[in-house]
């Protein structure tokens, strides 16, 4: 499924989730902290794929109509069942705009 082909990358964590990574080696449950991490990242879904073809797909049906948003908003616990959508009130942007990632 992943390639062999493997990439030196340095990223920095909280001394706290260094050590959960190392305890993680340490009990038998990854090889090394790198394998660690590798494991976290396979499991883990690719967010910006899946928010954009969510944003595609709201583009091809044309947008949010209001009855859309509202249940939105509803389904996200942003507003209360009965209570009105307070004009203005959309579902948050960063879930419909473009994610920017920095490199």
């Amino acid at each position: 499924m992943y390639a062999d082909v493997m990439k030196r990358i340095t990223i920095s964590v909280s001394d706290e989730i260094a050590a959960k990574a190392q305890r993680a080696v340490n009990a038998g449950y990854a090889d090394s902290v790198s394998a660690y991490f590798g494991a976290l990242a396979r499991q883990e879904p690719d967010w910006v794929t899946a928010h954009e073809v969510i944003c595609g797909m709201i583009q091809d049906a044309g947008g949010i109509t209001e009855a859309d948003n509202e249940w939105a908003l509803r389904s996200l616990g942003l507003i209360e069942p009965g209570d009105e959508v307070p004009e203005g009130l959309k579902v948050p942007t960063h879930l419909l705009a473009p994610l920017e990632v920095s490199p």
